[in-house]
């Protein structure tokens, strides 16, 4: 329906039924986008769950690392002394033998030996989202022995290193991205996203509260001016007359203590706005008086309603855009994704893993001999093959979690259906609430011009001055004009929160973007699919 060119420029002048005066004009003013731009920039609730998606960003960020490159460098020297044999702790016959050794013999017996390694170990772990694991590592050693007791007495110190390249691939469980460390990954980065629909919804809501607020601090104003502008009719009315009776004044003192209940009511809802849109306390009298934009003409509107076709177009809209609803469809795919690889972990692990390097050899003491050792004297090419079988008879561990995971999956699945239930009832719910405000907006008018007309006419007539029952008739309608008026401002401002609560429902109150939310005034003023 094309109506927003055909009303956008009637306002939410419920003052232009009123036979004289007006809102009172004040400097500081409030409109619907200064409410939802306040109520995003202080509402505690808003900025409380923004944490909870940076956490969730964070948990995400955390499964992705299992697929970085991992290195280590190890550098390390070890010294080893060792007592072979206690010359003076001999036994006399022991020490005798010894004494009777011949010289050289004494001096190539060895009391103590003494060693040092000096190691550098360097490896890179890479773990693919398939579950193939690969390690590349360099090892180098020297080992400084001991002469005496060296293999090889020509030379002291040998330094060895050793290349390796190896690649462990799971058969089994663990193998492919759905049984890997790849289903976490998946599953943490569709948890960030659905808690990120999450605040996206609590967003609109709380918008969808404030605004609701607002227009119930609209019509506590716009009625406190009314009551006032009634007020200001009767004293007029006395002023005229020369000797009022004491009914207009008992009249004219009741119109008073509605003033007071009407200002009352004022306070009051302007607590519960400043509340749902988290300003303080010390806050709460700098909020100004309200100038809405809100269309008030609604017999063409109400005349082209066409319940069917909006019932449709709002559960297709809230089905492709309700954030909640959203939510629940990610959570649901977060858990399925575990649900999949917690059944592919009920398998044994059969593993393969494959070796290849070469290790090299240099001699003498010194660093470029230390660090040159994987690359002297290389030897033909290293293998190595194995195949590595796990299995825990009862697998309890893999079968206990899959029950559990499976109960996380009918969980979400119960969630996800039940908000799509949700929906469907509020959509109904919601249009049939529209439609009902509309027509009671469009009745309304018509009973308040009429009380108009007819006060102007009594007021006008100059009987009124002198009939006592004609000034009680100025009463009644006066009664009935404001009743009116009153009804008329709870009609249309109802109207305002169905039209609210409606683009809620359907996921069209605000506009998102990554963690950021914006809000159309044309939005606030029109129902959805208008």
């Amino acid at each position: 329906m094309k109506l927003r060119s055909a009303y956008r420029r009637f306002l939410f002048c419920l003052t232009g039924v009123a036979l004289s005066g007006s809102l009172l004009a004040a400097e500081d003013t409030l409109t619907p986008l200064e409410v939802v731009n306040l109520t995003l920039k202080n509402s505690p609730q808003i900025r409380n769950q923004k944490f909870g998606v940076e956490k969730a960003k964070g948990q995400a960020r955390s499964a992705s690392g299992a697929f970085d490159i991992v290195t280590n460098v190890t550098a390390g020297r070890v010294r080893s002394t060792q007592t072979l044999v206690d010359i003076s702790g001999l036994r006399p016959n022991e020490q005798a033998t010894y004494n009777n050794l011949p010289p050289a013999q004494r001096n190539n017996l060895v009391p103590m030996r003494e060693t040092s390694t000096t190691t550098l170990l360097a490896s890179a772990n890479k773990q693919f989202r398939t579950g193939v694991t690969t390690t590349l590592s360099l090892a180098n050693t020297q080992a400084d022995n001991d002469p005496a007791i060296s293999a090889n007495p020509l030379v002291n110190v040998t330094n060895r290193g050793v290349v390796m390249f190896t690649v462990n691939v799971p058969l089994l469980k663990g193998s492919g991205t759905e049984g890997s460390l790849a289903a976490v990954e998946r599953s943490a980065e569709l948890n960030y996203q659905a808690t990120l629909s999450t605040y996206q919804h609590t967003i609109s809501q709380i918008i969808r509260d404030s605004i609701i607020a607002y227009w119930n601090y609209v019509n506590a104003d716009w009625y406190l001016a009314r009551i006032n502008d009634s007020k200001a009719r009767i004293e007029a009315l006395i002023a005229r007359i020369r000797t009022p009776s004491n009914s207009l004044q008992s009249y004219l003192e009741d119109r008073k203590g509605q003033i007071i209940d009407a200002q009352n009511r004022l306070d009051q809802v302007r607590v519960a706005l400043a509340q749902v849109m988290g300003i303080p306390a010390s806050d709460l009298q700098t909020l100004g008086k309200p100038t809405p934009d809100f269309p008030i003409s609604w017999g063409e509107q109400l005349s082209r309603f066409d319940r069917q076709s909006l019932e449709s177009a709002w559960l297709k809209e809230a089905e492709e855009k309700r954030l909640d609803y959203r939510a629940t469809k990610l959570q649901l795919e977060a858990t399925q994704t575990l649900l999949t690889k917690a059944r592919k972990d009920l398998l044994p692990t059969v593993n393969l893993s494959l070796g290849m390097g070469y290790n090299g050899f240099a001699q003498y003491d010194g660093f470029n001999q230390f660090i040159e050792a994987d690359s002297e004297n290389r030897n033909k090419a290293d293998y190595n093959v194995n195949l590595v079988f796990n299995y825990p008879i009862g697998n309890n561990v893999a079968q206990g979690n899959l029950d559990t995971t499976n109960a996380t999956y009918q969980q979400a699945l119960i969630a996800n259906q039940d908000s799509l239930r949700g929906i469907k009832l509020n959509v109904r719910g919601d249009l049939s609430n529209l439609y009902g405000q509309m027509q009671k907006s469009v009745q309304i008018e018509k009973t308040v011009l009429s009380y108009k007309e007819s006060i102007k006419d009594l007021q006008n007539n100059p009987g009124i001055l002198t009939d006592s029952s004609r000034q009680v008739t100025a009463m009644e309608l006066e009664d009935k004009f404001l009743a009116a008026q009153k009804e008329r401002s709870d009609a249309l401002s109802g109207l305002a929160n169905a039209i609210a609560s409606a683009r809620f429902t359907t996921g069209t109150l605000i506009r998102t973007e990554d963690a950021n939310a914006m809000v159309n005034m044309v939005d606030l003023q029109t129902p959805p699919s208008w």
